[in-house]
């Protein structure tokens, strides 16, 4: 029967948070940065928005949809046309940015008091969410 491959479940963990500032690696926008702004577990990737050049918020790795709006009884006029959105892209294709402003793996430490807590490869320093 032809279709869709059913989507496999992500087994690892992520290593990205909901705040946190990335840079994207590969694809169509590669070297632009941005804030996580939704996390998918299940799937292994997120959603990022960065800004344009006048200062807006965009999402990254748009695409546009076609929507025809169909009206609801709770939205009588929604809206249709071509509707740019965010797509969700891989946790492997983005890297976290660090403190001094640069892009950087993260590991897992534990602390004394038995906290885990990430922290940045290149400099040692831990990794907050914003």
């Amino acid at each position: 029967m032809p279709g869709k491959k059913p989507v496999k479940p992500f087994e690892g963990k992520l290593h990205i948070k909901k705040g946190d500032e990335v840079e994207i690696i590969t694809g169509k926008d590669k070297g632009r940065r941005g804030t996580v702004t939704e996390v998918l577990p299940k799937l292994g990737k997120i959603i990022v928005e960065g800004k344009d050049e006048q200062g807006n918020t965009v999402p990254l790795n748009a695409v546009t949809r076609h929507t025809k709006g169909q009206p609801t009884q709770n939205n009588p006029n929604p809206p249709s046309g071509r509707l740019v959105k965010a797509a969700p892209i891989l946790a492997s294709k983005v890297m976290l940015v660090g403190g001094d402003g640069k892009p950087t793996r993260v590991r897992v430490q534990t602390s004394d008091n038995g906290a885990k807590v990430r922290v940045s490869t290149r400099t040692g320093d831990p990794v907050q969410a914003a």
